[in-house]
C-alpha cells in the first residue's frame, strides 16, 4: 500500500472543504443556520421584532420589548423552541411553540422563501409578511 505524503493529504482535505463550503452556493441554495433578525406585524398590526436563532432543524424564537411597552409581557425578551422543516429547495417553514414554554403565549408559524439578496421573506400564520434578515 501507498503512502500519501501529509502535504499532500492536507491539499486533498483543504480542497474536500473547500468544496463542501462552497456546495450550498454553487447549487444556490442558502443556509438557515444563524442569527436572523425578523420584522414582522401582529394580529394587532403592531410592527415587531425577534431575533431567532437556527440550528439545522430547530432553533429559538425571542420578541424583543417595544420601548416603553411589553415590561410585564411573559412572552417578549424570552426564547421559545423552534422547529424548521424545509418543504423545498429555497424554502422552510418555521413553527415557534412558545405555548409550550409559558401558559397563554402564542404559537406562530411562518412559510419562509429565500431570496437573491441573502434575506427570508413569507408570511405568518395570521397573514401578515415577515422578512429574516442575518442579524449583525
Amino acid at each position: 500500500m501507498k503512502s500519501i505524503s501529509s502535504r499532500h493529504l492536507l491539499s486533498l482535505l483543504f480542497t474536500f472543504f473547500l468544496a463542501l463550503a462552497l456546495t450550498p452556493i454553487a447549487l444556490g441554495q442558502q443556509s438557515s443556520d444563524g442569527k436572523w433578525k425578523a420584522s414582522y406585524m401582529t394580529d394587532g398590526s403592531d410592527a415587531r421584532e425577534a431575533e431567532i436563532e437556527l440550528n439545522g432543524n430547530t432553533g429559538t424564537w425571542m420578541t424583543w420589548p417595544r420601548p416603553n411597552k411589553d415590561k410585564k409581557d411573559a412572552c417578549v425578551n424570552r426564547p421559545f423552541p423552534v422547529t424548521v422543516t424545509k418543504t423545498t429547495q429555497g424554502s422552510m417553514t418555521i413553527q415557534m411553540m412558545a405555548s409550550t414554554s409559558v401558559a397563554g403565549c402564542k404559537d406562530r408559524s411562518a412559510i419562509l422563501e429565500s431570496a437573491s439578496d441573502g434575506t427570508w421573506s413569507g408570511k405568518l400564520d395570521n397573514g401578515s409578511k415577515i422578512t429574516l434578515q442575518r442579524a449583525k
